[in-house]
């Protein structure tokens, strides 16, 4: 991980980088060097736009009764641990799935979380486990990663974000927030359904 500067802004962008060797057939032996970083509008990058060329999903990925989802301590600044929880427990019930499993941000270590959430830490980038893994599930949801901006141009479709209501948010970052929410719709990733008494509009 590395943090860099965007050259059209002031604003500091966090860059991902991998070598990726082998992991797509088409690629043979051909060694190619992906970059994945922030295209949130509240960081100034907006209009750097991400481009795929030679690596896109592989062909063919079982698809396990699972939910993944992508891992953000927000609950470090951004939400209270409480309300973390119960988001949790609302994707539980809203995908009506027992097979969660949790992928861990680098910054969260020794998370301890329900017991009906599986954790999975991970050595490398979400994206880059994605790639090379012989299983996906069925649906893979975050808070407001930039994974789910990567994976979608990557050509996966299965992909949510748990919108949180406004008023449980920090008021310092509900307006940065609510700007992702906006940019995720934007190029076509839904937030999963709410249930009425959780109404984000009521």
């Amino acid at each position: 991980m590395r943090v860099q500067r965007d050259e059209h802004t002031n604003h500091p962008t966090t860059t991902k980088w991998k070598i990726i060797s082998s992991l797509i057939p088409n690629l043979k032996n051909e060694l190619s060097i992906k970059e994945f970083f922030s295209v949130y509008r509240c960081t100034g990058v907006a209009s750097r736009e991400v481009t795929w060329t030679t690596i896109k999903k592989p062909d063919r990925q079982t698809v396990t009764n699972e939910v993944w989802i992508i891992g953000h301590p927000l609950y470090i600044k951004e939400i209270s641990w409480e309300d973390f929880i119960h988001s949790l427990e609302w994707i539980r019930i809203l995908t009506s799935c027992s097979n969660i499993v949790y992928f861990t941000h680098p910054r969260e270590i020794n998370l301890k979380l329900p017991d009906y959430v599986h954790i999975k830490e991970l050595d490398e980038c979400f994206e880059m486990y994605l790639l090379s893994a012989d299983e996906i599930a069925e649906s893979i949801i975050s808070f407001h990663s930039s994974s789910l901006v990567n994976l979608k141009s990557l050509g996966y479709d299965n992909v949510f974000f748990y919108e949180l209501k406004s008023h449980v948010v920090n008021p310092r970052f509900r307006i940065r927030v609510n700007i992702i929410y906006e940019y995720f719709r934007e190029i076509g990733i839904s937030a999963i359904n709410y249930h009425p008494a959780d109404n984000p509009s009521s």
